[in-house]
C-alpha cells in the first residue's frame, strides 16, 4: 500500500486534503530546518510555485505575472508562520518511535539494538547530539531539532504518566509551557542533565565523562544543546563560539 493509498483508501481522506497535508508537512520541515528559501526567486522558482499549486488546487501558470504575485504573497505568509518553529515531521518521527516502543517494535522499526529507553533517546535528542547526517562534516543540531526533540520526549512522558492519548497529551502539554514553564524545565523533570543527558552524549562520542569542555570542540551544536538545557531555555541558543 502506498502512502497515498493509505491516507485516501484506508483513512478515507480526500485527495485534495491529502495533497495539502503532505505539502504542509514537507514544506514546514524544509522551512524550519533552513532548507527552503524565504525568496523563492533565489532558487527553483517554478518548482516552489508548482508544488504549492498542487497542494492548494490552484491552476497557476508559472509565466503569469498575476499568478506569480499571488504565489509570492502566500509563500511569504507561509514562511513567516513556519520559520523559527520546531520541525513537526521530525517530532512526529520521534513520537512514532516512542509509540512503537510501547508495542515492543521500536528496535525492529529502527534497526537499532538496545533497550527501550536507549532506542527512544537515539531517535530523538541523543541521536541529534551524536550522529552525523550523510554528507555533513560534523554533527548538526539546530534550534528546530531542540524544539522537536524536547517536545516529543515531553509529550510521550505525559502520555505514559497520565495515561492520555496522543492528541490529549499534546494539547495539555502546549497549554502548560511558555514563559513561566519552559520545554527544557519539563524535559529535565524526567531526563536529568547531569546523570543522563551529559553522560550519554559523552559516551556516544567517546569523550571521557569528566571532560564536558571537550564537547565544545568536538560537537559545538551538541554543546549548545547541553548549555541551553542547563539554563532551562525554551529555545536553543549558541554558547560554543
Amino acid at each position: 500500500m502506498t502512502e497515498k493509498e493509505f491516507f485516501i483508501d484506508f483513512l478515507g481522506i480526500s485527495e485534495s486534503d491529502f495533497n495539502r497535508l503532505r505539502y504542509s508537512v514537507r514544506v514546514q520541515h524544509q522551512i524550519a530546518s533552513g532548507g527552503a528559501l524565504r525568496n523563492p526567486r533565489d532558487g527553483n522558482f517554478n518548482s516552489y510555485m508548482e508544488n504549492m499549486a498542487i497542494a492548494l488546487g490552484k491552476e497557476w501558470d508559472v509565466s503569469n505575472f498575476a499568478h506569480q504575485n499571488e504565489f509570492l504573497q502566500l509563500w511569504e505568509a507561509q514562511f513567516s508562520r513556519m520559520h523559527g518553529r520546531g520541525d513537526f515531521a521530525h517530532m512526529s518521527i520521534i513520537l512514532a518511535t516512542h509509540l512503537a516502543s510501547d508495542t515492543g517494535n521500536a528496535g525492529q522499526l529502527s534497526g537499532v539494538a538496545g533497550d527501550r529507553a536507549y532506542i527512544e533517546r537515539l531517535a530523538g535528542w541523543l541521536g541529534d547530539a551524536t550522529l552525523k547526517n550523510p554528507g555533513d562534516d560534523g554533527i548538526s543540531f539546530g534550534a528546530d531539532d531542540y524544539i522537536a526533540d524536547l517536545d516529543a520526549a515531553n509529550i510521550s512522558y505525559i502520555m505514559r504518566t497520565q495515561n492520555l492519548q496522543l492528541i490529549s497529551a499534546t494539547n495539555l502539554y502546549y497549554s502548560q509551557i511558555g514563559p513561566e514553564r519552559t520545554r527544557a524545565e519539563v524535559f529535565l523533570e524526567h531526563t536529568p542533565l547531569e546523570t543522563v543527558v551529559i553522560p550519554e552524549i559523552l559516551r556516544e562520542l567517546g569523550i571521557d565523562n569528566q571532560q564536558i569542555a571537550e564537547l565544545r570542540g568536538v560537537a559545538p551544536d551538541s554543546y549548545d544543546f547541553v548549555e541551553s538545557l542547563r539554563r532551562n531555555l525554551h529555545n536553543m541558543e549558541s554558547f560554543a563560539e
